[in-house]
């Protein structure tokens, strides 16, 4: 007498068969999801690629304009301010020198008064020696002459 295989199994086998099959079953799912998923990924990719580029242009354009800005602010603004500033510093520098009282413009004995005072200093027993020089206005010198002319 012929007998059906599956009869011939007992209990354990045809469970682990069936649970063969649903394994098998679940791997052939898992591989189609991992696929799609990769397709996805891959569609998502060439969606920000094509995103990109123009905000990546648009970036280098604005960084174009950024350094043109500055270099027309530096060469138009800024250095022509600094040669103003540093005009007016030596302007105002010269006329505090003349008002100072060392030279005077209108005095014409100011030179005559203005002695050079001359010091040396030992900087060290057996060194040299450090010589200094300053301008001097000699005491009561011109002074009578500006009180005569009324200033």
């Amino acid at each position: 007498m012929l007998m059906h295989p599956v009869l011939l199994l007992d209990g354990w086998q045809i469970a682990l068969y069936v649970v063969m099959i649903l394994v098998a079953l679940f791997s052939v799912i898992a591989l189609l999801l991992i696929i799609w998923l990769i397709l996805q990924v891959l569609f998502l990719v060439r969606q920000v690629r094509s995103e990109i580029r123009p905000l990546m242009e648009q970036a280098q354009q604005t960084v174009r304009t950024v350094q043109g800005t500055t270099e027309f602010v530096s060469s138009g603004l800024v250095k022509p301010a600094i040669q103003t500033a540093s005009i007016a510093a030596g302007v105002m520098r010269t006329i505090s020198v003349l008002r100072s009282g060392v030279i005077h413009p209108r005095d014409r004995t100011a030179a005559r008064d203005t002695m050079v005072k001359r010091e040396e200093y030992v900087v060290h027993p057996d060194g040299p020696t450090v010589a200094r020089e300053e301008y001097v206005v000699r005491p009561g010198g011109g002074t009578r002459e500006r009180s005569k002319s009324g200033r």
